[in-house]
């Protein structure tokens, strides 16, 4: 089963997240993972009957019953608890996963904090528009942050590396005390190569020659990357920071973790 994380099928992410693994532009110490991505209210909506095309019992699933609305399908049910994860959970996994695979032990938390809210609207949103979530990572830490909400900052969505020499930013490395950056070679710049086909191709390749060790985003990767959503998740309806271990000793001593 392969994970949708495109970018571990993109030549140029895996040589980056490989140098910044090894060292090529010194120790990593920090890992900073960022979705700035303005979303709109969902509003109001008041519970009506589903359209006769969609099969409302089969979209629910496992999930609790809620009435139909037209604000949950089919995006905004990222923004609900009993459906989505909230934008951490959403693209905030496609970031953390490259900050992972870049860092040398795979981003195994110790602790978390996260905090945030729902701010510059009311609706029937449930998950942060804004949220700030803290890893320790033990050598290295990884900062994840979502904001929805309009905001002037150039980068919208993207990874940086910072190291004991300097930054790693929008395919340029910018050596410590240096405001000018220097071009890494063949970087990638953002988004997803082709499309993200070559992701798809892998998938189906490895479909055919049955050979599950060929897999770019094989699905325990992908269950490394997306707990780290669901950790930030725990932390910030706790409302307070969470022990965790891995694999054993999962949550330390938190029954309500």
């Amino acid at each position: 089963m392969q994970h949708g994380t495109q970018r571990r099928s993109d030549p140029k992410w895996t040589r980056l997240t490989t140098d910044v693994r090894n060292g090529k532009f010194g120790k990593l110490l920090l890992a900073y993972a960022c979705t700035y991505r303005p979303r709109e209210s969902i509003g109001f909506r008041t519970p009506e009957q589903p359209p006769v095309e969609l099969d409302y019992n089969l979209w629910l699933g496992p999930a609790p019953m809620h009435p139909y609305r037209t604000n949950l399908v089919h995006y905004d049910w990222h923004w609900i608890w009993d459906f989505g994860n909230g934008e951490i959970g959403n693209l905030g996994t496609h970031q953390m996963d490259v900050a992972r695979w870049a860092m040398p032990d795979g981003a195994a938390p110790q602790r978390i904090a996260s905090l945030g809210g729902r701010f510059g609207y009311q609706d029937q949103g449930e998950t942060p528009n804004t949220q700030l979530t803290l890893f320790d990572c033990g050598d290295v830490k990884l900062i994840c942050e979502q904001r929805g909400l309009v905001a002037s900052k150039a980068v919208k969505v993207t990874v940086e590396f910072h190291t004991t020499q300097g930054v790693v930013r929008e395919g340029k490395f910018f050596p410590k005390g240096e405001r000018q950056g220097e071009p890494i070679e063949g970087a990638p710049l953002g988004g997803f190569a082709d499309l993200g086909r070559p992701h798809f191709r892998n998938f189906i390749d490895c479909v055919r020659s049955r050979k599950r060790e060929e897999l770019n985003a094989e699905i325990l990767e992908g269950h490394r990357s997306t707990l780290l959503a669901h950790l930030g998740n725990i932390s910030y309806r706790l409302g307070e920071q969470v022990p965790f271990g891995m694999p054993a000793k999962a949550f330390s001593g938190d029954a309500q973790a």
